[in-house]
């Protein structure tokens, strides 16, 4: 999904269902992925999704990724972290984002490097009938999310607050 925010929804949901995961490192893990279409573009090179883009990368490579950015955020800002919560919260994330795209790409190297097959579902048959499914559904979601988390706690600061770092 190159509309990268809208890969939040997930974070949040999980974050609901399952306390002890790491919003932060939930949301971070969702957008990662795409920092590699960022690189691919910048190179030229005519790929946009490779290892971020697999169950593989997003269960390895996500959690270093962002634990390199993440430990240090947290002591700069001296939030306290389990590292193994925030390492599984980053692959859940990241296997979140890479789920998603299957909707909305048909390059997906879901199980790259052991294969280099593309694997995708399109809803109603089309890509572009289940990328602009896939795009509002998020985007209507994520501004439900924004409307409920606000209406409970009737603070900007707060509710991004909590929509960050679920707390």
């Amino acid at each position: 999904m190159p509309v990268t925010p809208l890969h939040y929804w997930p974070a949040y949901l999980l974050k609901k269902i399952y306390p002890r995961l790491d919003m932060f490192s939930l949301i971070s893990g969702a957008f990662i992925p795409d920092i590699e279409v960022l690189f691919f573009i910048l190179l030229n090179s005519g790929i946009d999704r490779l290892i971020l883009h697999s169950l593989f990368g997003a269960i390895f490579f996500v959690p270093i990724l962002g634990l390199i950015v993440i430990v240090p955020f947290f002591k700069l800002i001296k939030r306290g972290y389990n590292l193994r919560i925030l390492a599984m919260s980053l692959s859940v994330g990241g296997i979140t984002h890479v789920l998603l795209d299957l909707f909305t790409h048909s390059m997906n190297p879901l199980l790259f490097p052991f294969s280099n097959e593309s694997v995708y579902y399109f809803f109603f048959g089309t890509q572009s009938l289940s990328t602009t499914f896939v795009y509002l559904f998020s985007a209507l979601f994520i501004l439900g999310i924004l409307i409920y988390e606000y209406k409970n706690r009737k603070d900007t600061y707060r509710t991004f607050q909590y929509l960050l770092f679920g707390d």
